[in-house]
């Protein structure tokens, strides 16, 4: 009986638990009788640009199938040199630039979920930058100039000779400046410019290396650009923005920055761009910026200023401090920094940051002047003096004084 009542029991126990679970059970279904799918292999079909990485390209373009689309997840390799991925979809990577130089570069990608690594190949990277000049050891370079002819002057601080470059290698020393020099320009009449941190600018015959002064201006002035119509726009510390007229009148620009210190002055497209340190700082006008004026007529009148960028929102370049900056046909801007990237690219209309030829390049640029064709000279400081030529693979903008 009492068997009887065990069995009668554990039915009733099982029905119970079947009421309560249900009578179906969420079993996964079995996959180790199904067959397996590999997943799908990536494919290269097309590289930008094709074959070569030429100067000027600072990114390159991997065009295909099935690469992942989390950025993370794609390794992209030209021989054994890893790249930055920038950009990942399925059917496009974006890298940057490698720092590499050859005739034929195998480029591999490597994508998380492959089980094949894909290649294509032979890729041709070309250099993009040399040193130029050989100056005494560890003399300091003040400053460069370049003509239309694409002789570069190069003058140093201590001595204070100005040294001629011409396009096939050739130095020779022409003369020595008065003072030091923080900034030069050639004008309209093929002399350079001088300005040295004095009220007296100067001007040197290249031809015979004699130098002159210009005028007195009425404050130091270290900075400065010609417009279009022959006008100067100099400046330096608590100077205010000078307009010096090709009959060598003068007027300022009415005390916008009487008070702040003047760094970097570029015309550009119609503009003045101006590299300005405030005295004192506030919401509106930032410690560190640079801003514009639009020019508004042949006699150098200017407009309100206009903020292009505070250098407190330039991301990882905020803590070194910009140097100089130029700017190239499009309308572009690159920064000499004292980063180790010693350049930044700016947009200055979306604002939309870059850096010119990541991990490519010798740090830190004291400053930067286009050349009459597509090579960009930077001035190199810091442990080593010396002239870098940069080959951008396009022109830069017009320097009116040339």
């Amino acid at each position: 009986m009492k068997k009887k009542e065990g069995v009668i029991i554990s039915l009733f126990m099982i029905v119970l638990l079947l009421t309560i679970t249900g009578c179906e059970y969420d079993v996964a279904e079995p996959q180790w009788d199904k067959p397996h799918t590999d997943p799908a292999s990536p494919v290269i079909t097309a590289v930008e640009p094709a074959n070569a990485a030429l100067p000027g390209y600072n990114r390159i373009k991997i065009i295909g199938q099935n690469f992942a689309e989390n950025t993370g997840d794609n390794k992209v390799y030209f021989n054994s040199t890893a790249v930055e991925v920038l950009e990942s979809s399925k059917t496009s990577i974006t890298v940057r630039r490698p720092n590499l130089v050859t005739d034929s570069a195998t480029i591999k990608v490597v994508s998380y979920d492959a089980l094949l690594v894909v290649q294509t190949g032979p890729y041709k990277i070309f250099p993009v930058h040399n040193r130029y000049g050989t100056f005494v050891e560890n003399a300091q370079l003040s400053i460069i100039a370049v003509d239309k002819s694409e002789n570069v002057y190069v003058i140093q601080r201590l001595p204070r000779s100005v040294i001629k470059i011409t396009p096939d290698g050739t130095q020779t020393i022409i003369g020595e400046t008065s003072r030091i020099v923080t900034d030069a320009k050639i004008d309209r009449d093929g002399k350079l410019v001088l300005l040295m941190n004095y009220r007296r600018p100067g001007k040197m015959d290249l031809d015979t290396g004699e130098e002159v002064e210009m005028l007195d201006v009425g404050k130091a002035v270290s900075f400065g650009d010609f417009d279009s119509d022959g006008n100067m726009y100099v400046g330096g510390r608590r100077s205010d923005l000078i307009i010096i007229a090709p009959d060598l009148t003068k007027k300022n620009l009415g005390g916008v920055y009487a008070s702040d210190e003047i760094l970097c002055v570029r015309v550009f497209n119609g503009y003045v761009y101006l590299l300005v340190t405030a005295a004192s700082p506030d919401e509106q006008n930032p410690e560190l910026a640079i801003w514009r004026h639009q020019i508004l007529d042949a006699t150098g009148a200017l407009g309100a200023k206009e903020l292009i960028l505070d250098w407190a929102n330039t991301g990882e370049f905020a803590a070194s401090a910009p140097r100089n900056f130029t700017f190239d046909a499009n309308g572009l801007m690159y920064i000499g920094t004292e980063h180790a990237q010693p350049i930044m690219i700016l947009n200055p209309e979306d604002k939309t940051q870059d850096i010119l030829y990541k991990d490519i390049l010798p740090s830190f640029s004291e400053q930067l002047v286009w050349g009459a064709g597509n090579n960009l000279y930077m001035l190199l400081g810091g442990a080593e003096w010396n002239i870098v030529r940069i080959d951008m693979g396009q022109p830069g903008a017009p320097y009116f004084g040339r």
